[in-house]
């Protein structure tokens, strides 16, 4: 039987690389980061089945995204499933469509729900073995914000069978995090 545990890490802010270590929980950024809108980052969904028996079927993530939006810059959330770099070498690139390996994406940005469909048998998270679900958002704020500072966070939940009749589900995410929003902030001019 099938025994996922699973986390939420942000592997890159704007290309830079951020070190984090697979379901040990949501690695914390690194000290004194700062981030703001239009941040781009780049999330990984860890799925691990380690101390599982049998594979985790029929697998399905709802991801739920708060003031973020799909990068501007490349119109394309770039989701990978187990593969690596932006061309998702070794893995499978899942794209916008209805059934397995495709996502649909409902509500209006920066508040979102991405649904990604895993749930063929090649995407089975293998008993002893972990899966990964890599991709990008933008940090945003709804029209109309007028506040310095807003908080985003992307949480997810995976609906998976552990083994036949038995469905379970996985939660995890990032916590609140802090970001400079530019609106309202008076520019500072040192005067010698």
């Amino acid at each position: 039987r099938a025994n996922l545990t699973g986390d939420k890490d942000i592997t890159s802010i704007n290309g830079s690389t951020i070190v984090t270590s697979d379901c040990n929980g949501t690695d914390p950024l690194p000290n004194n980061t700062q981030l703001k809108l239009g941040d781009k980052i780049s999330f990984k969904i860890n799925l691990c089945n380690t101390s599982g028996t049998g594979p985790a079927s029929s697998v399905v993530i709802t991801d739920t995204l708060t003031n973020l939006k799909i990068p501007t810059a490349t119109n394309s959330w770039n989701m990978c499933y187990n593969g690596s770099g932006s061309n998702c070498a070794g893995g499978t690139v899942i794209t916008s469509g209805s059934g397995p390996n495709h996502y649909s994406v409902s509500g209006t940005a920066p508040n979102q729900i991405i649904t990604i469909d895993l749930s063929s048998a090649a995407d089975n998270v293998a008993a002893g073995l972990g899966s990964h679900l890599t991709f990008d958002a933008e940090v945003a704020i709804p029209a109309g914000f007028t506040s310095a500072t807003a908080r985003f966070q992307n949480s997810f939940s995976v609906s998976y069978i552990r083994r036949a009749g038995e469905p379970s589900t996985l939660i995890s995410s990032t916590p609140l995090l802090l970001f400079n929003t530019g609106v309202g902030v008076p520019d500072v001019i040192e005067i010698p």
